[in-house]
Formats: C-alpha cells, structure tokens, sequence
C-alpha cells in the first residue's frame, strides 16, 4: 500500500520587506543601484505554493539590521548585538551594537560596490554613556572614536571621510545619543570597487568604550516612480510580493531599470517530485539480535529524512537522515511488517509498508581438550549447538564449520549430529585436529541454520614445538674420550631444558649416562656403543635420536734389529696387526720421521747405541708407538797377525781370527792364503760375513787344504778382504 501526499515546509526564516537586508547581486563594477528578488523557500513539492519579493531602488546598499543579523556583504571582528542593550534607536527597531564580547580594535566592514553613481553614505550613530555599566559604557579618550573610512585596493589601505570624537575627550555631546549623519561620497572613492567600514582603534577592554549603528544606506537615492521593477521571464511589473505553484525547476530573473543603470538578481527555485519509497534489506532473511541494514531510497529525487515504524503500529520509532543506510537489530524472531515514510526536499513525502523475516539465531558452545599441547599430539573439540524456533518460523541447524588457524578459511565442514528436534533443536559435532607446526592458534567455528544465521564462538590452543633431538660425533681410538656435540634444536620462545644421554654395550659389558647437553665420554675398551639421546623443552615435550658409536682397538707397535758392522742394523717392524699399517721411524730420537718402510737396511752414523722409535697408524688413525735402544756396532781394527805357529802347542797351534781379531770374520769378507818359500799356494781359507766362521772351521792348523802336514820352516802368508784390507807377512812353523 502506498501513499503520497505533498506538505508545505517552511523555512525558520520568513522574508520582511521592512527588515530586508539590501544587497547588490550583480558583481563589483556591474551595477549602479540595488535590487533584490527573494523567496519564502526556494526547495518545495511539485505544486507548493510559493511567496516570492521584489525590491528595488537606487541605493547601492542599505542595511537596518532589524532582522538581528549582519546579513550578506558585511563582516566584523567581533560578535555584535541587536537586542538594543542601551535603548531603542530612533526608529524603535534592532540595531547593532558594537558590545562587549572584544576590545578595540572593533570594525564593521562592507564588500566592494560600484560607486560610479556618487550619492550618500547615511547612516545612525550613537557613543555610549562614559561610566555606564557594561555594555553602555561609553569611550572617553580621543583615539577611542569611530572612524568612517573607504577603500579602493580591496582593504589594503583606506582613507577617512568624518572621525567621531568621543564627547569627553572634546567631541560633540550630540554623539551620545542617537543622530543620523550623512557624508558626501568623495569623488575619490567613486570608483567601479569601493569598500566602507566603521572603526574603533582603541578601547580600554571588553567592557568599556561601546557604540552603535543602524539604518546604513549607501549611494545616489532616486526619485519615487524613477525605477521600473518587472520578472524578466514573463515580462510583467514585479509586486511587492505575490504566489506562483512551480511545478518544476524555476529561475526567475528581477530587472530593475533606473536612470543611472539596469540591474538583475535572479532565483532559482528547486522543485522535488513525490518520490516512490523502495526499501530493501541486507540480509534478507535477517537474523534475530545481529545488525540489519535498511537500505532506504525513492524512486525520484533525493530523500532528506527516513522514517521506521518496525512493528506496524501506526508509531514510527525512528527517524533518521538519508543517504544512507541504517542498521537495527531485531531482537525477537518472527514476521515483520516494517513500514517506512520518506521526506523528500521541498516537503514531499511518502510512505510503503514492507516484509521482513527475522530468523532465530542460533547458539553455540566450543569446548576443546587438552588446549596446551605439544606438537604432534590432538586435541579433541566439541561444538554444542542449539536453536529455538518462534510458531511462525520453522529452521533447522544446517551445519558447523570449523577454521583451525584462524586464517579465515574454512577448514571442515560437518553437518553435526542432531539430539533434539524442533521447536528447540540441539546438536553437537565433534572433531580431533593434530597440528604440524608449533604456535598459538585461535580456533573459531561456527554454526548456520538453514535461515543463514550464523553464531561463532572460539578458543585458543597453544602448540608447544618438539625439541628435534641430534647430535654429532665421531669414533675413536681406545684410551680417547668420545666428544659429543649436541645439535638440538627447536622453535622459540620453546627451549630445551634437559638431556638424558644413555650409553651401552655388551662386549664390553657397559652402562652409563649423562644429563650434560654435549658431553664427553671415557669408555672402558674398544667395542660398539648404542648411544641413545632424550631432549625434553621446558613444556615438557620430548625426542628421542638412537645411533652407535665405535671405540677402535689400536694396533700395538713392535720391531727388531740386526745389528751389523760398520754401524748398520737391520730393523724390521712386528707390529699388530701385521698388515695395513702406516709406520714412522725416528732413528735419531729428534722427533721427526726418518723412515716410512715397514723393514729397512741402515746405517748410523756413529757407533753408539741408539734409541729408535716406531709410530704406526691403522686404517682408523689409531696410533701406537714404542722406542727400543738399538745395539750399533762399529768397524774393526786391523788385526796383528801371529808370526809363529807351534803345531804341538795346545795354545798356539792355529791361526784363530776369533783369537787374535775379534769381530773380523763377523765384519770383513776375505781370503787368506799361504805361500811356502817357493812362492807355491800351500793353504787358502775363505771367510763370508753372511756365514763368518765362528768356529774355526777354516783356521790354519800348518797343514795344507787337502790335511797333510807341512814341514817346519818359514811360509808367506797373504789377506785380502773388503773395506780394501791386505795384510802380508810371514809366519815361521814349528814342530
């Protein structure tokens, strides 16, 4: 159902040609006179009446402020009053009164004006009462008068026309009552942008030194009947007032000629058409208790007021301003008839009734267990859901949805599980969610009814990070501590506050344990260790890393020597393992390896015993060293050949090198020959280092090689050997 009608809105203000304020509409420069086209109100219905005015004379302006304003083309430093505070002027009605709300300076300033036509400047004046209460007291002192002053550069400078002596500082006593006063406009101040003011430069305060105006009129004044006042549009004589019914958009053009100009002023009168209401809402079904957005409009037009009456009683509850939405809310369920009323500008108004289904609003309850958790474990959430349905309404729960993160994405969906029917309808959904990072989340869920209303309600999980347990090590030789370098790690602001180190083997049976977070660890012998890592954060969260270390046997290390003549030994390594070994000899016992061969032929350079070690390293870099003094034997000396051989004696009966040359046959390979007088080879014998005859196997016993005795008498005897020997002598046999 829908009705229109049109009211006459009046404006708080109505025009009085009496009090008008004159003001010249065209631009400085343009016009020479005043007119003046007003309206009652220029925003109506289509149809409105309208009451329009027509002023018109030469003046350029002309003000009486008996509409207790200032009104256009005045301005002031101050806040002026018109309820005549000190007494009526002379003609009874408002003036202004320059009061108590500023000290001096005080002024009353007008816009430019074509002043080309000369004339007047008339205006009343009255000075306060020296020693009146305030604000009728009155300026005493001679730069505390009224100045009336005009500008032609826009007020940048100004020139004065007449200054109003206060009376007690020597002016006129006609100044302290009210008087009309008019000055010549001087032809300097006749020019197309002139400007006039009234001035007060000094006072002793707020409260002191108070004066008035009214009745200002400005310009030539011309003879009654001069001016010719008509509408430009219909081209009739202009009343003082009259009525038209406007049913659209109206200018109206007042031309006013006279003998020294023609001037124009214009109103624009702007016609509304009765709107049609269109009112929609968002939602549409809307849900009891939550917002609703009225979303008001007209079909024509623009609409200035709305006005709701939610409950149809005939009582509109709410009036609003448009454009615009507005939101309500609706607290009880149920089938509304909303109707709605729109004021449109210039009074036009009209009103619709309206539909609106409000569905209940479910509730909800989210409970979650545990809410404090570590990282890989669940935590168990309950949503219980419940929704009562008014006898004009029949929803259903539809469904929960679940967002985990708080990202506002939805994360489930679950239509729940129904323990009650209508018209109270209860259901429950449950879910377990497990986590993959650590951090604080806020869990919302919600649930909607088949009628799209929505309740929300959420908690707050705290997922605790797990320590990621890791370490580092390295095997070792038996006898070496193995360091372990924890590598655990987790997200902060989540710590690691213990470690349970535990250590184990069967060959060699062991056991042991640590709570340090990187420690190191003597183990009794070489063998495989399991070595199991437990960290827990200061929240209690845990992890576990397994692994195995080794401790390696070391290789034992052993040699030994040949010692030989001249300083040369033989050395040969018999360490364990026999294979696979890395070796190093210091033969000189200064710290630095002389040798890498596991067996070697070498030479000393003198023949003291010496202290030789050897280092060896196995495939694991163990080590194992041992020194050992090594036996160095020197040359030998050349030895003293015997001279004379008794073959009966049982002392000198052979010629023994292990007798008489100690060392020579283990050092020098040689050759050892007999010669008889006649220079014939009687005897030779041989000696090898490689097998020296230690037990006397080749010595010369005074018989030839073959065993047959030689006879008494003188032999020759010749040794050569290695190392450049060669001995020669003679040797005399006896029986």
């Amino acid at each position: 159902m829908q009705t229109t009608t049109c009211i006459q809105t009046l404006l708080l203000s109505i025009f009085l040609v009496s009090s008008q304020v004159q003001v010249q509409a065209q631009a400085c420069g343009d016009c020479i006179g005043f007119v003046s086209a007003t309206a009652n109100t220029t925003l109506i219905c289509a149809g409105q009446p309208v009451t329009i005015y027509a002023v018109g004379d030469g003046y350029a302006y002309a003000n009486n402020f008996n509409n207790q304003t200032l009104g256009p083309g005045w301005s002031t430093n101050l806040t002026p009053m018109f309820n005549n505070p000190c007494g009526a002027g002379l003609d009874g009605t408002p003036h202004l009164w320059m009061g108590s709300s500023t000290a001096a300076p005080r002024l009353l300033e007008t816009v430019d004006f074509n002043m080309l036509g000369g004339g007047n400047i008339s205006f009343d004046l009255r000075m306060a009462i020296q020693g009146a209460p305030s604000p009728c007291e009155g300026p005493d002192l001679s730069n505390e008068g009224v100045y009336i002053d005009y500008s032609t550069d826009g007020g940048a400078t100004w020139t004065n026309i007449f200054y109003f002596l206060p009376p007690d500082a020597g002016g006129p006593i006609a100044y302290s009552s009210w008087n009309n006063y008019s000055f010549p406009i001087p032809p300097a101040a006749q020019t197309q942008c002139t400007r006039f003011r009234w001035y007060q430069g000094g006072s002793s305060g707020n409260d002191f030194d108070h004066w008035g105006l009214d009745n200002i009129q400005i310009g030539p004044a011309l003879p009654p009947g001069s001016v010719n006042l008509y509408w430009e549009n219909t081209m009739q004589s202009a009343l003082s007032s009259e009525v038209i019914y406007p049913q659209s958009d109206t200018m109206l053009v007042l031309v006013m000629e006279s003998p020294i100009d023609t001037c124009r002023d214009t109103i624009f009168i702007s016609v509304s058409q009765p709107p049609v209401p269109i009112l929609t809402f968002q939602p549409n079904p809307a849900c009891a208790g939550l917002p609703i957005s009225f979303i008001a409009s007209g079909s024509t037009g623009t609409i200035g007021q709305v006005r709701y009456d939610l409950d149809n009683n005939g009582t509109y509850d709410y009036t609003v301003n448009a454009p615009g939405d507005t939101t309500f809310s609706i607290l009880i369920p149920g089938l509304y008839t909303i109707n709605m009323q729109i004021l449109a500008p210039g009074g036009c108004q009209a009103s619709d009734v309206f539909d609106l289904t409000v569905n209940p609003l479910p509730t909800l309850d989210l409970t979650g267990s545990p809410l404090d958790i570590c990282l890989g474990a669940s935590v168990f959430l309950q949503d219980s859901a419940s929704l009562i349905n008014p006898p004009s309404i029949n929803t259903d729960i539809d469904y929960f949805s679940w967002d985990f993160d708080n990202d506002h994405v939805i994360d489930s969906v679950s239509p729940g599980t129904t323990l009650t029917g209508p018209p109270i309808i209860r259901k429950k959904d449950n879910i377990t969610y497990t986590y993959t990072y650590p951090g604080t989340y806020q869990i919302l869920s919600s649930v909607t009814s088949t009628g799209g209303c929505t309740a929300f309600d959420s908690i707050t999980v705290i997922v605790h990070d797990l320590p990621r347990a890791g370490y580092t090590t390295t095997n070792v030789c038996d006898g070496n501590n193995v360091e372990f370098t924890d590598t655990t790690n987790i997200i902060a602001p989540d710590v690691i506050a213990n470690y349970s180190w535990s250590y184990a083997s069967s060959s060699p049976v062991y056991a042991g344990s640590s709570d340090q977070q990187s420690p190191s660890i003597s183990f009794p012998g070489p063998g495989v260790y399991s070595v199991q890592l437990i960290t827990a954060s200061n929240f209690g969260c845990v992890d576990t890393i397994e692994g195995f270390v080794t401790v390696y046997q070391n290789p034992i290390s052993n040699f030994t020597f040949v010692t030989q003549c001249f300083q040369t030994n033989i050395l040969q390594q018999t360490a364990t393992p026999p294979t696979g070994l890395s070796y190093f000899w210091d033969l000189d016992a200064d710290g630095t390896t002389d040798e890498t061969l596991p067996s070697f032929t070498y030479v000393f350079p003198d023949s003291s015993d010496k202290y030789v070690s050897l280092t060896v390293i196995d495939s694991n870099n163990c080590t194992a060293d041992t020194t050992i003094l090594v036996d160095v034997k020197g040359g030998v000396d050349n030895p003293i050949m015997p001279n004379v051989l008794s073959v009966s004696s049982s002392i000198n009966n052979k010629f023994d090198f292990q007798m008489f040359a100690p060392g020579f046959n283990e050092c020098i390979d040689y050759t050892l020959s007999i010669y008889n007088r006649w220079g014939f080879k009687v005897y030779e014998a041989v000696n090898n280092t490689n097998n020296p005859d230690f037990s006397c196997n080749q010595c010369f016993t005074g018989t030839t090689a073959n065993g047959s005795a030689l006879v008494s008498g003188i032999y020759f005897y010749v040794l050569k050997g290695s190392k450049d020997y060669e001995l020669k002598g003679s040797i005399t046999i006896f029986d």
